[in-house]
């Protein structure tokens, strides 16, 4: 089967603990990734709330590197720039940001995103950066956010809706005008976490081709944090009944959240395609949500 995954948070852990890509320790290993005959992922820049300014910028500049060795020392990935590279490939790596507040406050930082080959940003973490605010505090986007807005859809860098505040996500809609993405996000109705994406938004990610990558983290699934297999196909139901069929896709969490035990590697994803199947979704829906609606959304958009 093929899969593209959204969002992993494996390039903070590589960097944390000294590891390399091929290390099965982690949820993104190379050994499970070869299981697939394609499997496109999205490597995120992670920077947590806490690190912020100069330190924010050394923070990215040091993941960009990890990245790129990665890239370099197993020739087997391929780096995703442009739709051609989606092309005729085993493994894919995408470069993203989760949180610009490696910015710095700096406008003129995109350009350099760009160059780095960066496809898409998440404007916030949880808390307060110079863009706006995350889903702890649901605040409007600062000026810089909005300015920041404007400057990534010239620049053809995707914006992303996770963790951004309910006023963020408004502000993002008045001011966007390209397809945007909630890459790890579920649904608020299913499980009433400031995280998850109202029945509002989501239809309005619908309206506007985007994309919402199903976060197999726990207390995303369900407010006791017990969640199992189950669980993460009722979300799935519920955006498919809002119209979600070609905007549906999957964003792991892997290597950055307590994710459930019968997801918790790249070696178990075959899971839930197969209750997918198990449960009258026919093998074009799930092929959709596993891979080509993911695979349409970057070959129109970057």
């Amino acid at each position: 089967m093929n899969f593209f995954d959204l969002h992993a948070d494996t390039l903070f852990e590589l960097d944390k603990q000294g590891l390399i890509l091929d290390n099965k320790t982690l949820a993104v290993n190379l050994k499970n990734m070869r299981g697939f005959e394609k499997i496109i992922r999205c490597y995120a820049v992670f920077t947590p709330d806490e690190i912020k300014g100069e330190n924010a910028e050394r923070h990215y500049d040091r993941l960009l590197n990890v990245f790129n060795n990665q890239i370099n020392k197993y020739r087997e990935v391929t780096k995703i720039e442009n739709k051609d590279d989606l092309e005729n490939i085993g493994i894919g790596a995408i470069l993203t940001v989760e949180n610009l507040s490696i910015l710095n406050g700096k406008l003129e930082n995109i350009e350099k995103l760009k160059e780095n080959g960066v496809k898409l940003c998440s404007l916030t973490w949880n808390g307060e950066n110079e863009l706006g605010f995350g889903s702890a505090q649901n605040k409007k986007l600062k000026l810089f956010g909005k300015q920041a807005v404007a400057e990534l859809e010239k620049n053809n860098i995707i914006i992303d809706v996770s963790h951004l505040s309910d006023k963020g996500f408004e502000d993002v809609l008045k001011l966007s005008k390209r397809p945007f993405i909630a890459s790890h996000s579920n649904s608020r109705k299913i499980c009433n976490n400031a995280r998850n994406l109202k029945d509002e938004h989501i239809k309005e990610i619908i309206k506007r081709n985007g994309l919402i990558g199903i976060n197999f983290y726990k207390f995303f699934l369900n407010k006791k944090g017990n969640a199992e297999l189950y669980d993460v196909l009722k979300h799935i139901e519920h955006i498919l009944s809002l119209g979600g069929e070609n905007v549906l896709s999957i964003g792991t969490d892997f290597d950055g959240a307590d994710v459930i035990r019968e997801l918790s590697d790249d070696s178990k994803v075959k899971n839930l395609y197969t209750l997918l199947l198990e449960n009258g979704y026919n093998k074009q829906i799930a092929d959709k949500i596993f891979y080509k609606n993911a695979y349409n959304f970057f070959s129109n958009n970057i």
